[in-house]
């Protein structure tokens, strides 16, 4: 026992029994609540739980702590929401001491360790603080970038909460009075995500590990890792089993795009991805490649080549960036390569901003035609706004963005709409290092292929719903007609 222990190394006259058994009691009592804390009876893992959460108790003679640095958080929080200061005047692996910073307070706290364990109890306490105001409402020295990363990192829980450096400055002038700089509320952000959701530069290491995990756990993915021939990283491909089962009912339309990811490396989001019969979005794969270029779409296309094989009829629609325009013709030499007509547009708008607005709608009409006339008349309405306009048009290729010119059938997809709704959906994870960006991608596709599936299971009609009511109201408008 820590007690007898104590009276053996230091005995003070005869012994007490009384005063003995008080003492074993107390640390039976410490020893017991030591033993539940580590068998997660209580929770253990600080990392994770806030320490607003964790550490409320009141600041009193006797309280006791799992071990000194539970104290002295504990000590610098409660330092902060009562407005005071303090400095240490001892520290070791026994005995923490701490004084208020003004020479004229009496305030002081005394703590040592729990016999042989790692606890700390409060042992002594100063009276009321007695300073002066001044000292204690100056700049808060217990408000550190640590102490603050831990007020702050249940805000980050969640991967949708967008809390900035100019929130945390708010929060802590409201909630505690403390004025922090532009820099320290960033440098406790950071702190505060890589204890939440790790550091940057360890993710890539659990990479392939979370890749075979989920290889186990979805038999029939294709998951690729790539590495330089130093084993760094370089790219990494993701498509679920049931992104391959769906795209074999889905039509031979995909939509490609990228996006910037705003961790620490950077890095482009790949996104690749078609709609079912009832216009739903099917993601087919995710890659993270270091930029955008021919090497990061060639690796790219030829993964994606892997789950889509050979289809007939297969278009690929993207903007124009000329990376994937080679990496098409290289990878799926038959497929049509067709260009997002909102992109072509906007080129049209920055190029021509006189007749803007006009052109604009004719090109999107000439572009939706579905009779060589129709097509004809808007070309005819664009060349008497602005000539220039048709030659840059037919400069570009009209089979690349006409419907009627297409060499193969397009459908409604005219734009990339479907790919840019996924980057949108994944703007709020795009700062997450990399395997805990994977994580949410593969979380996104598994609950709209559930909530897709219900759809499909509450459907009895031949035609899926969608176009089942558009080929109903086009057959009630048609019986006007004569």
């Amino acid at each position: 026992y820590a007690a007898l222990d104590s009276y053996i190394e230091n005995p003070a006259g005869p012994m007490n029994f009384m005063e003995f058994a008080r003492k074993v009691a107390e640390d039976m009592v410490i020893d017991a609540a030591y033993t539940e804390h580590n068998l997660n009876i209580y929770p253990t893992d600080d990392k994770i739980v806030s320490i607003e959460d964790q550490l409320t108790s009141d600041l009193v003679v006797g309280v006791s702590f799992k071990d000194k640095s539970i104290l002295q958080r504990f000590l610098n929080v409660h330092a902060i929401k009562n407005q005071y200061q303090f400095r240490v005047e001892k520290s070791c692996n026994k005995q923490y001491y701490v004084k208020c910073m003004s020479a004229a307070c009496t305030w002081f706290g005394k703590a040592s360790r729990v016999g042989h364990y790692s606890t700390f109890k409060i042992r002594e306490l100063g009276t009321e603080h007695k300073c002066s105001f001044d000292v204690r409402t100056s700049s808060q020295r217990q408000a550190t970038s640590n102490v603050v990363c831990n007020l702050i990192k249940s805000k980050f829980m969640n991967n949708k909460t967008s809390y900035t450096a100019a929130d945390i400055i708010d929060d802590m002038q409201i909630r505690y009075g403390i004025n922090l700089s532009y820099h320290k509320a960033w440098r406790s952000k950071r702190k505060a995500i890589d204890e939440v959701r790790g550091k940057a530069s360890d993710s890539y290491d659990c990479v392939q590990q979370y890749l075979e995990k989920l290889r186990a756990a979805n038999p029939g993915s294709i998951l690729k890792l790539c590495a330089t021939p130093e084993q760094n990283f370089l790219y990494v491909f993701m498509s679920l089993s049931a992104s391959v089962k769906g795209w074999k009912c889905c039509r031979p339309i995909v939509v490609v795009d990228g996006t910037f990811l705003a961790s620490s490396y950077g890095g482009i989001l790949l996104t690749a991805c078609c709609q079912d019969a009832n216009f739903h979005i099917l993601p087919l794969a995710f890659c993270v490649v270091d930029s955008e270029n021919n090497q990061s779409y060639l690796w790219f296309f030829n993964k994606l080549q892997t789950l889509i094989g050979e289809r007939d009829g297969l278009c690929i629609v993207s903007d124009g960036h000329e990376s994937i325009k080679n990496a098409v013709e290289k990878v799926f030499p038959s497929a049509v390569h067709c260009l997002c007509t909102y992109h072509i547009s906007n080129n049209i708008k920055k190029h021509y901003k006189k007749e803007a607005q006009a052109v604009k709608d004719s090109f999107h009409a000439a572009a939706r035609a579905y009779t060589v006339e129709e097509y004809d008349m808007h070309m005819s309405e664009i060349e008497k706004l602005n000539p220039d306009v048709i030659t840059y048009l037919e400069k570009i290729g009209v089979q690349k963005w006409a419907r009627i010119h297409c060499p193969k059938n397009r459908y409604f997809t005219m734009t990339s709409n479907a790919a840019e709704t996924v980057n949108s959906v994944t703007k709020s994870i795009r700062d997450l290092p990399i395997t805990t960006l994977l994580d949410p991608l593969r979380e996104m596709q598994q609950k709209w292929n559930v909530a897709n599936r219900e759809v499909a299971k509450a459907t009895f009609t031949t035609l899926a719903k969608k176009p089942h009511n558009m080929l109903e109201n086009n057959y009630k408008a048609a019986s006007r007609f004569s």
